[in-house]
């Protein structure tokens, strides 16, 4: 290798060809499970490739067919065992795969996510889990995932107050992101005897 070849800083990884690794629960039909996997179809698009790291689940077939690749993990226990050796398994991957940045969804993935910024140097964002907002005591290693990470995707201006009184989290790092509407919504699809019944019932 010439000299001049080592003193050429490195060139900066664009979304087509980059990969991204999605953290989350599982991939069941819910709100966050959901936006991954649009997110996902998004950057596949884009050029890039996704790999999603979690428990087995309806979307996944959704998540496959249009090109991502899944990877089980069971991320969900409190265990400290089973977290380091989620880290284990999450760095290894991460070398394998050459991946360029880890977004994490939920609690658990947070907290396997940590431990990534401190072994591979890499780019960690989090999804806040607004779940946590009601409970009465502080997660601390919630705290502390959430705080060693790059970005925190909130949902609200509101949420990201709450994250940063209640984590110390950096303004800086917060990144508000409104949930999705869902555009399948056809308002005359609906019969005026089913909306009877719900306004009813509401």
């Amino acid at each position: 290798m010439a000299i001049a070849d080592l003193e050429r800083p490195k060139a900066i990884r664009g979304l087509p060809g980059a990969t991204v690794l999605h953290i989350l629960p599982a991939l069941i039909e819910s709100p966050a499970a959901r936006a991954v996997v649009d997110t996902a179809v998004a950057l596949l698009r884009s050029g890039a490739r996704v790999l999603v790291a979690a428990e087995d689940g309806p979307l996944n077939s959704e998540l496959q067919g249009f090109g991502g690749e899944w990877v089980r993990l069971s991320t969900e226990s409190a265990n400290p065992i089973a977290a380091s050796r989620n880290a284990r398994t999450l760095a290894n991957l991460v070398a394998t795969e050459r991946v360029d940045l880890v977004h994490a969804v939920g609690i658990g993935a947070a907290r396997s996510a940590a431990a990534l910024k401190k072994r591979a140097g890499i780019w960690v964002v989090h999804t806040y889990d607004t779940h946590d907002t009601n409970r009465t005591v502080r997660d601390r290693s919630y705290s502390r995932a959430l705080g060693s990470g790059d970005r925190v995707i909130v949902p609200s201006q509101y949420v990201a107050d709450q994250v940063a009184a209640r984590h110390q989290v950096a303004r800086e790092k917060l990144a508000v992101i409104p949930r999705r509407v869902d555009p399948r919504y056809d308002p005359p699809s609906i019969s005026p005897e089913r909306a009877m019944v719900l306004r009813r019932g509401w």
